[in-house]
């Protein structure tokens, strides 16, 4: 189910959040160090002239759901997610320029025939940014941006095959935030903003077919999906600013240090492809990548407790089709992973190159979700779409290995291939039709099997240190 993921989501924000206010607390009850020692690490920030890049999630609230015929847009937990990031420049004091990127997937749910589709959409927006930092040491920036995108729709995972919605695939969209964002370091923003997105109406269109495949519904509507989102968000500066020794460089700090033997926290974003080692779910069942690319998303925190070993938490997930040949894919596996894990790296270059191996042992979660009851069969008509269940829990473990490349002083970016091992899992498949497309049929009784997720990858990995 879709809350699974949204209830994913807000506990890595919770994480980041609460790691970047606890970071924020433990520096300022810290003693102030003396000027010699701050390094580049200035009491006043100065931002101007240097790149960034953002990661923010929230909640956006859509002013109006009605899509076609009896269908709205909908969540099962009431919160509509909001996943997006961005880059800029900031060009004056004041002024800057940046890229925009906000993505939703709210259910679409029908009053009669529940969840039929889900929406997704990407808006991508090109906005100015004014800023005005606050304070001698200009740590406290509230902010306002504002403008002009795109925006690409798609409904997807139709879930009855005698229902379906079409809405146009494109759409302009304006963009307004107003927010306030607390500088960590020189090189890592925290802050929260209030965005408010602003769309045309989209042509929307609705038909439903009965068992006979006779028209029964046709509607022509539109959907407008302008909402009001309240987003958190972190940014992460390049290079080092004009205050720094060496003077103001882009991409690339010019001085350390880097990697040292400090405490010191950290959080980071991952994502890559795993590859399965063993496909069969079972019962004729098979999991397989959407195009080849198991697309695998996460996060952890972690802190570094010496020159050479740290911990951190890992929040890693996957979601493969569920196929099953002659239908193609009829579910999706979605397989969520939390795995504390020991780190050990070993400081090259003055810190600033950084291999490292982590292994770790914890929990997986799995679900089935976005199961269709039916499939059309060319030839054939619609056919019932097997059930499939499996273990919910499991133990996991991980050991992975690779390297990061320091950007300054709070910013690292770097690869990790990482190995996930799992028990297998039992499952079960019930096949609701006995009819096979191609000809022959199906067991009549439920089929029970194993799977297992084990699975190798490769992932970049983009981490900030605090502070």
């Amino acid at each position: 189910m879709r809350m699974w993921g949204n209830v994913r989501r807000l506990m890595v924000l919770a994480i980041v959040v609460g790691t970047a206010l606890f970071a924020a607390l433990v520096r300022a009850a810290e003693p102030e160090p003396e000027p010699e020692r701050r390094g580049q690490s200035p009491a006043r920030i100065t931002d101007t002239g240097r790149f960034y890049f953002y990661f923010e999630t929230g909640h956006a609230g859509i002013l109006n759901s009605h899509v076609a015929g009896d269908a709205h847009l909908d969540t099962p937990d009431g919160i509509n997610v909001v996943l997006g990031g961005g880059g800029g420049y900031n060009i004056t004091d004041y002024w800057g320029v940046e890229i925009q990127g906000h993505g939703t997937e709210p259910d679409v749910v029908s009053d009669k025939y529940g969840k039929i589709k889900e929406f997704s959409n990407i808006a991508i927006v090109a906005a100015a940014r004014f800023r005005y930092p606050l304070g001698d040491d200009r740590r406290l920036v509230p902010f306002i941006t504002f403008g002009v995108g795109g925006s690409l729709n798609e409904v997807n995972d139709s879930g009855n095959p005698r229902i379906k919605l079409d809405a146009d695939r494109t759409s302009l969209v304006g963009a307004l935030a107003l927010g306030v964002e607390y500088f960590l370091a020189d090189d890592v923003a925290v802050g929260a903003s209030m965005h408010t997105f602003i769309y045309p109406n989209v042509d929307t269109e609705m038909i439903v077919r009965n068992q006979g495949n006779r028209i029964i519904v046709d509607d022509k509507s539109s959907v407008n999906l302008t909402s009001i989102a309240a987003l958190a968000h972190l940014r992460m500066f390049f290079g080092q600013s004009d205050s720094a020794p060496g003077g103001r460089r882009l991409f690339l700090a010019e001085h350390g240090p880097f990697d040292t033997d400090e405490i010191r926290g950290y959080l980071y974003v991952t994502g890559g492809h795993t590859s399965l080692f063993d496909k069969d779910f079972g019962g004729g069942v098979t999991l397989e990548s959407p195009g080849d690319f198991n697309a695998t998303l996460g996060g952890g925190v972690g802190v570094n407790l010496s020159k050479h070993w740290g911990v951190e938490i890992q929040l890693v997930n996957s979601e493969p089709n569920i196929n099953l040949t002659g239908i193609g894919k009829f579910a999706e596996m979605s397989n969520f992973l939390v795995l504390p894990m020991v780190r050990f790296r070993w400081q090259f270059l003055g810190g600033r190159l950084v291999p490292f191996a982590k292994a770790g042992l914890g929990v997986a979660f799995n679900n089935v979700n976005d199961a269709r009851t039916e499939i059309d069969q060319f030839g054939v008509g619609s056919v019932r779409a097997p059930t499939v269940d499996v273990d919910e829990t499991a133990l996991a473990s991980s050991v992975a290995i690779g390297a990061e490349y320091f950007l300054n002083r709070h910013v690292s970016f770097g690869i990790t291939v990482p190995a996930y091992i799992f028990p297998d899992w039992d499952t079960s498949i019930r096949y609701n039709s006995t009819q096979r497309p191609g000809g022959g049929s199906y067991p009549r009784n439920t089929v029970h099997g194993s799977t297992n997720f084990s699975s190798i990858g490769g992932m970049l990995e983009l981490k900030v240190y605090l502070p």
